[in-house]
């Protein structure tokens, strides 16, 4: 039901007519542009206040003798008041008028120039963002590791033991997760399946305490040998890695790419530490300190804490 107020005469003015802006106290520059906005609505409704106001100026002398002494009285007073404030009123309305437009013009140009330092904290803000670690999604953990098996053993698998390899290999990686997550509550703590700008990570041992380094844990899953030539550029990979998660961070770093083998194949044991120790020389020579390490599928689950943290620390 709409309301209204009465201005005298039987005059009803509709009150949405008066509705001011609601005036804005959480921030210093909207206060004063829904002041000055408050101020120039002023301007204009107290000019129309006072024409539309009878103000008792059209009762007859007889009808107001007829009144009360009192309120005759009241009258009279009330018609030396008008007579003072009418000339007021334009000078009052355009006093209005002016601070109002003065305070929304300063209001506005103060508010945008906050609001450019928002736009650019809240740009700034996302920058960071992006710099930041978020976590992988299942679609791409699962493609991640799909892509890893065809890299490492193309004429293995065929389109539809590819997926279930997939999800072995996933199972694998969890369970060698929980074995550090165990191992490394204090003072890590655990980030799987990360990603950072290009680049991706499978497991991160965060260090509690900053002036310790953290630990990057790139897992490789492998059912029959390697050749160097793919140990190098997994290697490189990681140091890459490394490099921009240092640099956007600011966190230092240590990385470890794990090797998880399906079987153990004794005759190829020599040869694989040869590479190995090859491509960790080739890294130093290089200024990047990577180490590689080996494991076997059926002792991942088993492996004690004591073990776990040699593999991780070396």
């Amino acid at each position: 039901m709409e309301r209204f107020l009465f201005c005298g005469r039987g005059v009803a003015l509709p009150l949405r007519l008066l509705r001011v802006p609601q005036i804005e106290y959480g921030d210093f520059y909207k206060f004063v542009v829904s002041l000055g906005i408050a101020l120039l609505l002023a301007s204009i409704v107290t000019p129309w206040l006072f024409l539309r106001e009878p103000f008792d100026l059209t009762t007859e002398a007889t009808r107001l003798a007829l009144l009360t002494p009192v309120a005759q009285k009241i009258i009279s007073d009330r018609q030396a008041i008008l007579v003072q404030l009418l000339p007021i009123v334009p000078w009052a309305s355009l006093s209005f008028a002016i601070v109002g437009i003065s305070f929304i013009a300063t209001g506005l140009t103060k508010w945008r120039n906050r609001q450019l330092l928002r736009d650019k904290a809240e740009d700034l803000a996302l920058e960071k963002l992006k710099k930041e670690l978020s976590n992988m999604s299942a679609e791409e953990v699962n493609e991640r590791a799909v892509a890893d098996l065809e890299q490492t053993s193309p004429a293995v698998f065929g389109a539809v033991e590819l997926e279930s390899a997939a999800t072995k290999v996933l199972a694998i990686e969890r369970s060698f997760y929980e074995r550090l997550r165990k191992c490394f509550d204090q003072p890590y703590r655990l980030l799987v399946n990360q990603r950072l700008g290009i680049a991706e990570y499978d497991a991160i041992l965060q260090s509690i305490d900053r002036s310790e380094p953290d630990i990057i844990i790139e897992m490789k899953y492998i059912r029959q040998g390697f050749k160097y030539s793919w140990l190098s550029e997994s290697v490189r990979r990681l140091a890459v890695a490394k490099d921009l998660y240092t640099g956007s961070l600011g966190r230092a770093a240590l990385p470890v790419l794990c090797v998880i083998f399906a079987q153990e194949d004794v005759s190829a044991r020599l040869g694989l530490q040869e590479i190995r120790e090859r491509v960790q020389s080739e890294m130093l020579e290089r200024g990047a300190k990577i180490r590689v390490e080996y494991i076997l599928e059926a002792s991942v689950s088993g492996m004690s804490c004591e073990d776990v943290r040699r593999l991780i620390l070396g």
